[in-house]
């Protein structure tokens, strides 16, 4: 079993003028499909676990904001809000720095600044579709106490 650890080492992000942090929380008719750790804007991004760079996977078109998308066996893990200084298929182990956390409230005033964490299942080594993923609510893979 893949165990995680925060990648900001900071707590889930409560709730502001923006919504809630919390893996489920509501998202203008859809669940939030991850949880968002506080972040300071410009601190170090840590792997929440050993893993490959899959690939760069910016949340937005415009590139306006960075991302990761790691894998560690089964599990993949999508990172949001950061600016990587890892490159697509080097190896990372648990608390390395990935990243340093952006800062979301130049596009999102008042939003408290976090990076945010996806975490899904895949099967018999190929993609789900994202209509059939299985997302898993990340603190229950966290062993720091942070969730």
């Amino acid at each position: 079993m893949v165990h995680l650890v925060s990648p900001t080492g900071r707590p889930i992000r409560g709730v502001d003028r923006w919504g809630c942090g919390a893996f489920g929380a509501p998202r203008g008719g859809r669940p939030h499909y991850g949880v968002d750790f506080e972040a300071a804007p410009g601190q170090p991004v840590v792997a929440p676990c050993d893993a490959v760079v899959v690939r760069m996977a910016p949340p937005y078109p415009d590139g306006s904001y960075g991302g990761l998308l790691l894998r560690a066996g089964l599990v993949e893990i999508k990172l949001f809000y950061l600016r990587p200084t890892v490159m697509t298929g080097e190896r990372v182990t648990q608390g390395q720095q990935i990243g340093v956390a952006e800062d979301l409230r130049l596009k999102y005033p008042e939003i408290t600044p976090h990076v945010h964490m996806e975490v899904t299942l895949r099967a018999d080594g190929g993609y789900l579709r994202k209509e059939d993923a299985v997302y898993v609510a990340p603190a229950i893979l966290l062993d720091d106490g942070t969730a």
